[in-house]
Parts: structure tokens; C-alpha cells; sequence
């Protein structure tokens, strides 16, 4: 059953309080007739609900004792993934060129993430991510993206400056270009270019390397062959603790190259509604790869 507007900003509220740096979520005596979704479009101006809030609350159980982490321990950034809407149970896995990668009950659920295109793979919607919040706080001109190759690491204040070439090796450089105004077309171009030329291993190096019981939300799982061409890449999106301090983990991810899919939750047991894994767990979805491990993406911070 999903809770009503009001009821899941009062739940949502309980279950980790504010998000840090950012406006309190609505109290239900606010006036609003939507208050919830008023408040998911402020945080998260991407998404197309106009009525229905889903949330980790609304869609999802909880294991007894086990809830969100106090909004004071994780980043601005870590708040922001972690809150993200996901879609209703009645969701498929859409593919970029029509059809579907998984029919709904093969996942848990899609994420509501709009893309478009064929560089949203596993490997571009964390870029896709950092980008869109680095947006929200005006700090996309800090970005720093590693690409793949010889390439350049690529920043928005260049990209606006300079044009794309390709090196001898088909990696990416900026080279001087008539100077243009930051707007949301070149961002997102920027964005499509950093995501286009990525592999296993860029998308590590643009993140630091963090033991497995330090990983929170916003930080990737990833495994690769030597090459860095073939693995696959997870974002944690979310995380649940205990007064023991036992956590648990829910993952997303897209298709691997050449496909493009709906960012989705996969079906990681026999209950769509039960997507959490415990750290044994989450490291059995990479096993297979000689290179693995886990990243923390460099988050830009305000300059004032």
C-alpha cells in the first residue's frame, strides 16, 4: 500500500531528519496540498511526478531495528542520492531504442532518473548524478571528469572555451574554441561527452578508493576485466543501520555498453520489496572481476 503524501513526508522526516544544506522536508499542517512533491521538485528539479511521491519508505520493508542513518553523519551529497525517488512497482526496465531490458518483476524498481541516449549505461548515470546535484548547487564549474585513454580530465569552464577533438587513441581533448555562455544545452553536452568516454577504469579514477565498511551512499562498487573495457558499476543509493551498527545496502544500476536502460534496482532476492544487502552480499555482484573495489566520487564544494 503506498502512503499518502502527508504521511510519507511525516514518515520520511522521522526516518532521518533534514537533509543537511538543504530546506527541511514539509511538516504536514504546511497548507500544501502537495507538500512532499513541492518539496522532491526543489531538491530534485529532473523529475516528472506531478502527484505521487515513491519512495524507499512508500515501496519498500524495512527489517525490524534497521532505519536511515542520522542526516548529520552522511554529506550533503550522501543526503541527496539517498533520497532520490524511485518509480512504482508497476515499472519496467525501458531500453533507449524501444522495448524493455526487464519486465517489472525481473527488478525491484526503476529509479527516476530521466535520461536519453545511448551513453546512459552503467557507467554514465553516476557521472549523471554528481552532475545534477553539482547543478542544484551551482558548483558544476569544479567538476573535474577523468575520461578514458590518454584523454583530458575535463572541467565545464574549459569544455566552454574549447571544442571536443579526438585523440590518435579516440579519447577525448578540448582544444581553444570561440567562447560560449553556460547554459543547461552546453551543460548537458559537456555532461553526454564526459559520460560518452568512459570505461571501468575512468569512472574508478574519478572517485578515491575507500574500504567496504566505510562505503555510504553516492559511492560506487565497481569490478572491471584488466583491461577496464568489460565489468559492471553500482551506486549506492541507499543504506540502513542498527543500534549495533550493522548495515545494510540497496544498489542501482544500468545496462552495461552497448545497451542503454532505465537506471533500476535489481532483484536481489525472491522480494521485489526487499532490496537490501549486507556487505558480504553487495561484494558477491562484482566476485567475478579480477579488479574491484570501492569509490567515493570527488564531490566539488562551494567556493563561498
Amino acid at each position: 500500500m503506498k502512503l499518502t503524501v502527508l504521511a510519507a513526508a511525516a514518515t520520511l522526516a522521522l526516518c532521518g531528519g533534514a537533509i543537511l544544506a538543504q530546506p527541511p522536508m514539509p511538516d504536514a499542517d504546511t497548507g500544501s496540498t502537495n507538500p512532499l512533491v513541492a518539496w522532491y521538485h526543489e531538491q530534485y528539479p529532473f523529475i516528472s511526478m506531478t502527484d505521487t511521491i515513491y519512495t524507499f519508505e512508500s515501496e519498500f520493508t524495512f527489517p525490524e531495528g534497521f532505519s536511515r542513518p542520522d542526516s548529520s553523519a552522511l554529506t550533503p551529497y550522501q543526503n541527496w542520492v539517498a533520497r532520490i525517488p524511485i518509480w512504482h512497482q508497476y515499472k519496467a526496465v525501458g531500453v533507449w531504442k524501444g522495448g524493455k531490458a526487464f519486465e517489472k518483476d525481473e527488478v525491484s524498481r526503476v529509479v527516476h532518473i530521466p535520461w536519453r541516449g545511448p551513453t546512459y549505461t552503467d557507467l554514465g548515470f553516476p557521472l549523471r548524478i554528481l552532475a545534477e546535484f553539482c547543478r542544484r548547487n551551482r558548483t558544476e564549474f569544479g567538476m573535474q571528469i577523468v575520461t578514458k585513454g590518454d584523454g583530458d580530465t575535463l572541467d565545464y569552464g574549459a569544455w566552454l572555451k574549447g571544442k571536443e577533438v579526438l585523440s590518435p587513441l579516440g579519447s577525448p581533448r578540448l582544444v581553444p574554441a570561440l567562447e560560449r555562455d553556460s547554459s543547461e544545452l552546453e551543460f548537458y553536452r559537456f555532461l553526454n561527452m564526459a559520460m560518452q568516454h568512459q570505461t571501468y577504469q575512468s569512472l574508478a579514477a574519478n572517485g578515491d578508493s575507500l574500504p567496504g565498511d566505510q562505503a555510504l551512499p553516492g559511492d560506487l562498487l565497481i569490478g572491471h576485466d584488466d583491461r577496464g573495457k568489460t565489468g559492471k558499476a553500482f551506486v549506492i543509493l541507499n543504506m540502513l543501520v542498527n543500534d549495533t551498527g550493522d548495515r545494510l545496502y540497496a544498489v542501482a544500476t544500468g545496462c552495461p555498453a552497448p545497451d542503454a536502460c532505465d537506471f533500476h534496482i535489481p532483484l536481489v532476492s525472491l522480494d521485489r520489496n526487499f532490496p537490501w544487502l549486507n556487505q558480504t552480499q553487495l561484494e558477491e555482484l562484482v566476485r567475478d572481476y579480477p579488479h574491484r573495489g570501492y569509490f567515493r566520487l570527488r564531490v566539488p564544494q562551494p567556493t563561498s
